[in-house]
């Protein structure tokens, strides 16, 4: 823990406010971070902590609760899942007045996320709303993000999180190996995982195209493209709230790590440079289809029941709503499309907002153009009615 103090500018010149508690980053958060809870004098219950900046204070007597969530995870050092500590003068101390340093909190494991399905309908009722977050103390305390999921045909409309960018460049590196999830779906884990298999796909594929088919290979191959990335967000159990199924769908592997890892890094380089939250919405629309040897186009899916579709595109809408600007990035999911102007549905104003990349015209990395929001929604309707902007978001210096 990093002890601090506020200095508040005044007319007359600077007063020093004591008796402040402060959490640096990365300073501070080590390890597996435990998921952090505040709750002010003014507020009656618990709520994630969200980061200022890269020093966020904490005036004094606000309360923090730290929880290592999931089974038979705890606080190594204090032997228990939960520590309840309060910013007493500029340090965190629990009941007993015994002080702390959030460095030295770490659990056992990175903390478990829970998926809450609500009763909420979205995108016109066509699904619900799902919401990842923590479960401490029976209690649900989120959402870290929002997806808009049918669970009958097996399909998310969108994803809606925000990218924190006074804090993202101060984001926590966590290389943790994660498994995904099918909570929330009607197809089991243990099925889904099935489905994003190389050789899955590879016998799929056979069957489709043929025993001399190339479309899936040890570098072309249908991984779990995140809608919402993990990296959107500040601490390891926030980018560990990423990993449910429904947050992701067929996208080829060469794509993924390329100009979608492009529009992800892209938009977290915006809202850092406007030192602001940025709102997204993430998504895919329309079918991959396939061409086999005889000129017939085949609808790509990886089960038979023909729910888990490969998408032809994935977006990603950018908000800023203060200054009411937006912009919608779309990639092309297929490497092996002859002509990506042919496959543009708006457009492309990517050079006109200056948020471009040298690899977006790159076809085998999935071919990216930009759109104005009211015009993407004329191809795609399933996004909120709120979600709108009046101006072009551009890029800032």
């Amino acid at each position: 823990m990093m002890k601090g103090i506020a200095i508040v500018a005044l007319a007359c010149g600077l007063a020093i406010v004591a008796n402040a508690c402060s959490i640096t980053l990365p300073d501070d958060v080590k390890g597996f971070a435990p998921v952090l809870l505040t709750r002010t004098s003014s507020n009656k219950d618990y709520e994630l902590f969200k980061p200022s900046g890269k020093t966020t204070e904490l005036s004094d007597g606000t309360k923090l609760l730290l929880a290592c969530t999931g089974s038979k995870n705890v606080i190594v050092s204090e032997k228990k899942s939960t520590l309840e500590l309060t910013c007493s003068g500029d340090q965190f101390v629990d009941a007993n007045n015994n002080a702390y340093d959030l460095k030295d909190l770490v659990c056992k494991s990175i903390p478990s996320p829970t998926l809450r399905v609500t009763d909420e309908s979205c995108s016109q009722n066509r699904g619900v709303i799902h919401q990842p977050g923590f479960t401490v103390n029976k209690k649900f305390y989120g959402p870290v993000f929002e997806i808009c999921y049918n669970n009958d045909i097996e399909h998310t409309y969108y994803t809606h999180n925000t990218i924190n960018g006074a804090t993202i460049d101060n984001a926590i590196s966590e290389s943790t190996r994660r498994s995904f999830s099918a909570k929330g779906m009607k197809y089991t884990t243990t099925k889904t995982n099935k489905y994003y298999t190389q050789a899955n796909q590879v016998e799929l594929f056979k069957k489709l195209f043929g025993s001399k088919q190339t479309y899936i290979d040890g570098s072309d191959y249908f991984a779990r493209g995140h809608l919402t990335p993990d990296a959107d967000f500040i601490f390891g159990y926030e980018q560990l709230a990423t990993y449910f199924y429904t947050n992701v769908a067929p996208e080829y592997q060469l794509i993924n790590a390329g100009n979608w890892l492009r529009v992800e890094e892209l938009a977290r380089s915006v809202a850092a440079s406007y030192g602001d939250d940025l709102e997204t919405y993430n998504g895919y629309l329309g079918q991959l289809q396939l061409e086999k040897s005889n000129g017939q186009l085949i609808d790509i899916f990886l089960d038979d029941g023909k729910k888990i579709e490969a998408p032809k595109y994935y977006f990603k809408v950018l908000l800023h709503k203060p200054s009411d600007e937006g912009i919608v990035f779309v990639t092309v999911n297929n490497p092996f499309a002859a002509n990506g102007e042919a496959e543009e549905i708006c457009e492309n104003v990517c050079d006109q907002a200056d948020l471009k990349h040298d690899n977006f015209p790159t076809l085998s990395k999935g071919y990216t153009f930009c759109c104005r929001l009211e015009e993407f929604k004329l191809s795609y309707d399933a996004l909120p009615e709120d979600v709108e902007a009046g101006k072009l978001m551009t890029r800032k210096n």
